[in-house]
């Protein structure tokens, strides 16, 4: 019976020393796991340049489909033509949705949708 119960603690004891390096643990269960905000450098270049060539498009195609962000319901925004496409989830669909991409302010073609 001593044998067992120094047994179970050496199990135990080694089982202290795991994390997501040494084992198939996932790294946010690591102990002092500092949690880093994601870097986010702004618009990248070729999103602005997208931006820009979609507003100056002749037609462009505006369409929007549901997703889950987090648990939460959010419409995923999505601006196009031919060359180009940029999305932008948001919490409502529609025209504001839209104006908030910050595209189709400046767009003055000619907008396609499935309705």
């Amino acid at each position: 019976m001593f044998e067992i119960l120094i047994l179970v603690i050496t199990l135990l004891a080694n089982r202290l020393n795991l994390n997501s390096t040494n084992s198939s643990k996932p790294p946010s269960s690591d102990p002092n796991r500092k949690n880093r905000p994601e870097k986010r450098a702004g618009t990248r270049p070729v999103v602005k340049e997208a931006y820009g060539l979609l507003a100056a498009a002749k037609v462009a195609h505006a369409d929007e489909i549901g997703i889950n962000l987090g648990g939460k319901r959010y419409w995923l925004n999505c601006l196009s033509n031919e060359q180009w496409a940029c999305y932008h989830p948001h919490a409502k669909r529609g025209t504001d949705a839209m104006n908030d991409m910050g595209v189709l302010p400046m767009f003055a073609g000619i907008l396609c949708h499935d309705h």
